[in-house]
């Protein structure tokens, strides 16, 4: 089945607020978790995924090997983004580190899986 530019953004989003929902549900459920950790950790990984959906929107027009390239080059800026974010979180703050980098592991990896299926639709229009 392929999907449009709009309704893959469309079901990304819906995905991303699933995730949510879950996530906080989790974060308030689990115990000896960190939930201010846990909160700050799954926004870091919304931002990889909201990074994500500000360059699908901009380079998701262009054709081919053009997408493609904007696109690599697009996820080697947003990985260093995240990790210069990563570091200055765990280095000027007094968070539980256990907890902030489990939940972003999780959110970075859910979202990860979102962002294929995304680039899979893209590359099949």
């Amino acid at each position: 089945m392929i999907y449009s530019n709009t309704e893959s953004i469309r079901k990304v989003s819906i995905g991303i607020i699933i995730y949510a929902i879950l996530s906080a549900i989790a974060a308030f459920s689990v115990a000896g978790i960190s939930v201010g950790s846990w909160i700050i950790g799954h926004l870091l990984g919304l931002a990889t995924v909201l990074l994500h959906l500000a360059s699908s929107t901009i380079f998701g027009k262009k054709e081919g090997n053009v997408f493609l390239k904007a696109y690599f080059w697009s996820l080697f800026i947003r990985f260093l983004v995240v990790c210069i974010l990563y570091a200055l979180i765990i280095i000027w703050t007094e968070i539980e580190e256990i907890s902030f980098t489990f939940s972003f592991v999780i959110s970075y990896l859910f979202h990860s899986v979102i962002e294929v299926i995304f680039l899979n639709n893209k590359l099949l229009d």
